[in-house]
């Protein structure tokens, strides 16, 4: 995470500068819910928080740099829920996994989507967040691999790379542009064969 440090001013380090940072981050959350990202401003953000604008700017440059650090906590919020899901896999059926992973990514977009949208919208893009993101699906499929005692070193390069952004690419493009796909039982199954035949597919 060091590489994202020149989006903030300054990282908490105490627990009451770690609530500010938070409350901030939260603040900034609610605002994107119920406005676009041109509406926003630091002085709604710090309004909205009950703090001063100079509390805020001591943590933040500006609202690009909250949307970025939302953006990266809630990175650090999926990578979280997924290792704890694999982590708690008892050797049954691989499809009771694959579909706990599945309904974990599209619950979490579900939830806020207009969020998560207006987010996408602002920081999608960002190489350094992009490059976060690439990270955490290496280490997820890792471990993921494991826990169905599928080989890594045996599987194919290109299949590896499939397994999770096969479904975390549709989840993301129905938050953007079908929002109503994360709620369908249809899509769950459909997101959930798709990963199944990646990650076993029926040759093993």
């Amino acid at each position: 995470m060091a590489d994202l440090a020149e989006f903030l001013r300054k990282r908490p380090t105490q627990r009451r500068a770690q609530t500010t940072f938070d409350t901030l981050l939260d603040a900034t959350a609610h605002l994107l819910d119920e406005i676009e990202f041109e509406e926003l401003n630091t002085n709604r953000i710090a309004d909205r928080a009950g703090y001063s604008i100079g509390t805020l700017y001591k943590y933040f440059p500006d609202k690009q740099a909250l949307v970025r650090e939302l953006a990266l906590r809630e990175i650090e919020r999926g990578e979280h829920s997924f290792t704890t899901l694999i982590d708690a896999h008892d050797d049954s059926e691989a499809e009771t996994l694959v579909r706990a992973l599945v309904k974990a990514a599209t619950g979490m977009f579900a939830g806020r989507a207009t969020l998560r949208r207006r987010v996408i919208g602002v920081v999608g893009l960002d190489p350094r967040l992009h490059h976060q993101m690439e990270d955490v699906v290496e280490r997820i499929t890792d471990n993921l691999l494991q826990a169905v005692k599928v080989d890594r070193a045996a599987i194919q390069v290109e299949r590896r790379f499939l397994i999770l952004r096969a479904i975390l690419l549709p989840i993301r493009n129905a938050t953007m542009r079908a929002p109503h796909l994360l709620e369908s039982p249809v899509f769950e199954d459909e997101l959930v064969a798709a990963m199944k035949a990646l990650l076993l597919p029926a040759e093993q």
